[in-house]
């Protein structure tokens, strides 16, 4: 496992487990990113957590946005993965 601050900025982070690489904003998980495909949730928080969703969006123009309780299920799959 890695954390990294993509931005600097302490209130957005990545973590990488395996081969999935999860964004947080604060600490909410708000995309994830595998071999297996790539999803970010819609915000549903504030500005903040708005802009570090656009950050991931940005990155990858055609990724997935779903809802927030798909998200987590999404990331608990490839953290059991990470770990099988």
């Amino acid at each position: 496992m890695k954390l990294i601050h993509p931005t600097n900025l302490a209130n957005f982070s990545l973590l990488i487990i395996g081969e999935a690489t999860i964004y947080f904003s604060y600490e909410t998980p708000i995309a994830v990113i595998s071999p297996n495909g790539f999803c970010v949730t819609e915000n549903k928080w504030g500005s903040t957590t708005g802009k570090h969703i656009n950050y991931v969006k940005n990155m990858y123009p055609m990724i997935e946005q779903l809802d927030h309780e798909k998200i987590l299920r999404y990331i608990k799959e490839e953290v059991r993965n990470a770990y099988e």
